[in-house]
């Protein structure tokens, strides 16, 4: 078996992290080291849900006002595009992965 993924010294950002599959996707990234942030709509209560989880953030945000987004992301855009692709036929074969908005700092 492979070397264990370590995502040490990364930040992740988890859109509708409050619950369910997010939830778990946060969990599952600070397990292998990432520093998350979870974001959730305002009422969904992610700020307690998180408040005693080391290495995980809970933000409440309206999350199509971009002056709320989290000061990880540097331009709402750049995460707009990959969503919008993600969404296309273009990108009709890429699944199980995950795609690193991060300016490049992943691969340091």
């Amino acid at each position: 078996m492979g070397e264990p993924l370590r995502l040490n010294g990364l930040n992740a950002l988890v859109f509708n992290g409050g619950s369910g599959i997010g939830e778990a996707t946060a969990r599952s990234l600070i397990k292998h080291g990432a520093t998350v942030i979870a974001v959730d709509t305002i009422n969904s209560r992610v700020e307690r849900h998180f408040a005693a989880v080391k290495g995980i953030t809970g933000l409440g945000a309206n999350l199509v006002d971009a002056n709320q987004m989290p000061a990880l992301v540097q331009e709402p855009v750049d995460i707009a595009k990959v969503v919008l692709f993600l969404a296309s036929d273009d990108a009709v074969f890429v699944s199980g992965t995950g795609i690193a908005v991060d300016g490049g700092r992943a691969g340091d």
